[in-house]
């Protein structure tokens, strides 16, 4: 399922709060591994990136927010978003009106083999164009958000994964939204083919690494969660240069 670029509201996470990912050196490391025979499945080991990807954050209190609400209207309920209205408080006694998306957060996987990051081209109607992106969906209810990420590299670049690197978490539009996205490096691939939905119309576009960096520096990339993803690849790769396959 392809990501929709629309945010959830009210985060369960408040928005002052930059969020870090885990660090998995040494003694928060997290690992996930499962015994390879000649009947199992190869082993996929979940690992967290290295701290260089903590974000900044700001000391504040999330016990006393800012804002608070006093009151709240649902007015559109959708398949995927819940558009909220309302008044809060100011900290200094004041009353404004807010609106809020509501959005159940989303999951992004920057797929990479070595030498090749796969993205996808998909037509958004949101925007009227083709957009190049990662791959990308939406978190189902119950789900755990690494599981959904390589659901979604299977269905649309058609690959298994071995292993995967914790890319760290982001806020998409903290101004009137809530969507959370997890983004995930992901390694050790193995073509089994697309699974696309009947209403999904995905093109496989893998990348060397020189055009990533070609396509980031020159903005013609311009989504928004492609973005960070690739730059926090890019950052990750400079500090585990173990991961590029040489020529």
């Amino acid at each position: 399922m392809g990501l929709i670029h629309t945010l959830s509201l009210v985060p369960t996470v408040p928005p002052w709060e930059c969020i870090r990912p885990q660090s998995t050196i040494p003694e928060s490391t997290k690992q996930t591994k499962t015994a390879a025979t000649n009947n199992q499945p190869a082993k996929r080991v979940t690992e967290t990136a290295a701290p260089h990807h903590a974000a900044f954050t700001e000391q504040k209190d999330p016990k006393h927010p800012m804002e608070k609400w006093i009151r709240q209207d649902t007015r559109y309920s959708g398949v995927i978003v819940q558009l909220k209205t309302g008044d809060v408080t100011l900290d200094n006694g004041a009353i404004a009106f807010r609106e809020v998306v509501e959005h159940p957060g989303g999951v992004g996987v920057v797929p990479f083999d070595g030498r090749h990051v796969y993205l996808v081209r998909q037509f958004r109607i949101a925007v009227n164009d083709w957009v190049l992106e990662i791959p990308a969906g939406k978190m189902e209810p119950g789900d755990a958000p690494e599981a959904r990420g390589l659901a979604e590299v299977q269905e649309e670049i058609g690959h298994t994964v071995a292993r995967t690197v914790d890319g760290g978490r982001f806020y998409a539009t903290v101004g009137y939204c809530n969507e959370l996205i997890h983004l995930y490096f992901a390694f050790g691939l193995t073509h089994t083919g697309q699974q696309l939905e009947p209403e999904e119309r995905i093109e496989i576009v893998p990348l060397p690494l020189d055009e990533i960096r070609r396509r980031l520096a020159d903005y013609s990339i311009n989504d928004g969660k492609t973005i960070v993803a690739l730059h926090r690849l890019l950052a990750y790769l400079e500090e585990h240069p173990e991961e590029i396959r040489q020529p």
